[in-house]
C-alpha cells in the first residue's frame, strides 16, 4: 500500500487542497496569477476525479475524468504545452493521460504494461502514481510499487520503455522533474525518516538535500527557474511550507504558523506559492508571496474533498 504524504493523518484528509469553485461551491475573489492560467485539481464527490478551473475561481469548473472507483483519479500533472494532463488512476492502477478538454483518455502505464517492459513476473496489488513530465514533454517520471517497494521510474510519454531510477528496499516516491530536465527531486525514507532527495535524470548521484533526522520532509516542488524547491516539513512540530536552494542550502520556513500548512504549488512566474492551511479553523486555500509574505485566503468552505492543485505551466 502506498504511504500517505502525511502519515499521521487519516486518508480522508491527506493532501486536502481547497482551491476552487468545484461542484457548485463559489470561490469568488481569488487573487490573480499570471494571465490566462488555469488550475488542475482532484475533487471527490462520490469518487475522486480531475477538474480544471479558471485561476480566478469564477465560472464552472470542467470535469475531465469520469472515474467511478474508490480512490478514483488524483495527482494531475500538466504537460509542458498545457494541452494534456497526466494523472494517477486507481481504475488502471497506473498512470493515464487525457486532453484538457476531457477527451482522448489513454492508459500510459499499468500493471500489465510495466511488467512486460521490465520483464518480471506479475505481482497482484501493484500500482503506479505521482506523474511528472519532463520539460520537453517526451517523458514522464513516476513512482511504482511493482518491485515490492515504492521506486522511481521514467517512461516515454506514450508509456513505452519504463526504466527504474532508484533501486533499494526503502520507500521512494513523489518524483518531480526539474525545469531544465537534468534532475529529479523525490522523497525517500532510506535514511530512516522521510527526506527530500535529488538525483540526475538517469538515476545517478542520489543526494539527500534536507538531512533532518527525527522529522518528515515531503512534497518537493521546483520553482519555475529551477533554482529553488518548495516542500513540506514537520521539523518545527507541525506541517509547514519551506523553501530551499536546489543544492539544499538555506532551508527556510516561509509559513511560520502554528496550524497545518501543506501542499505548495508555484505560480508560473515563480512569484507566489499556493498552499493549504487550517489556520482559520476549516481547511482552506491561500496564496502567498514566495517569501511567505502576504498570505491571502482564496477559498471559504469547510469541505475536505479538494486535493492536488497544480497551476498550468
Amino acid at each position: 500500500m502506498r504511504k500517505s504524504i502525511f502519515s499521521v493523518h487519516a486518508v480522508g484528509i491527506v493532501l486536502i487542497i481547497l482551491i476552487i469553485v468545484g461542484a457548485g461551491i463559489s470561490c469568488a475573489g481569488m487573487t490573480s496569477s499570471p494571465a490566462g492560467k488555469k488550475i488542475a485539481y482532484a475533487y471527490k464527490d462520490k469518487y475522486n476525479n480531475i477538474y480544471i478551473m479558471d485561476e480566478d475561481g469564477l465560472g464552472q469548473p470542467l470535469q475531465i475524468t469520469k472515474d467511478d472507483t474508490h480512490l478514483g483519479s488524483t495527482e494531475p500533472a500538466w504537460s509542458p504545452d498545457g494541452k494534456k494532463i497526466a494523472f494517477t488512476s486507481e481504475r488502471y492502477e497506473g498512470i493515464c493521460v487525457i486532453d484538457t478538454d476531457g477527451t482522448n483518455e489513454k492508459v500510459r502505464i499499468c500493471a500489465k504494461a510495466l511488467y512486460a517492459s521490465v520483464k518480471i513476473p506479475s505481482r497482484i496489488g501493484f500500482s503506479s502514481a505521482s506523474p511528472s513530465w519532463s520539460p520537453d514533454g517526451k517523458k514522464i517520471v513516476f513512482s511504482s510499487e511493482f518491485s515490492g517497494s515504492w521506486e522511481i521510474y521514467t517512461m516515454n510519454a506514450d508509456g513505452t520503455e519504463a526504466i527504474r531510477l532508484t533501486d533499494n528496499s526503502a520507500y521512494d516516491d513523489y518524483p518531480r522533474w526539474s525545469p531544465d530536465g537534468n534532475k529529479v527531486a523525490f522523497v525517500s525514507e532510506r535514511d530512516g525518516n522521510r527526506e527530500i532527495y535529488i538525483m540526475n535524470a538517469d538515476g545517478t548521484s542520489q543526494v539527500n538535500l534536507t538531512n533532518t533526522p527525527n522529522a518528515k520532509d515531503s512534497l518537493p516542488r521546483w520553482s519555475p527557474d529551477g533554482k529553488m524547491l518548495a516542500f513540506v516539513s514537520d521539523r518545527d512540530g507541525n506541517w509547514e511550507i519551506y523553501t530551499m536552494n536546489a543544492d539544499g542550502s538555506k532551508q527556510t520556513n516561509i509559513t511560520n504558523n502554528p496550524q497545518w500548512d501543506s501542499s505548495p504549488s508555484w505560480s508560473s512566474d515563480g512569484k507566489r506559492v499556493l498552499f493549504y492551511s487550517n489556520r482559520e479553523g476549516d481547511g482552506d486555500f491561500y496564496i502567498m508571496n514566495s517569501n511567505g509574505s502576504k498570505p491571502i485566503k482564496i477559498t471559504s468552505t469547510s469541505s475536505s474533498n479538494y486535493r492536488d492543485p497544480v497551476w498550468q505551466p
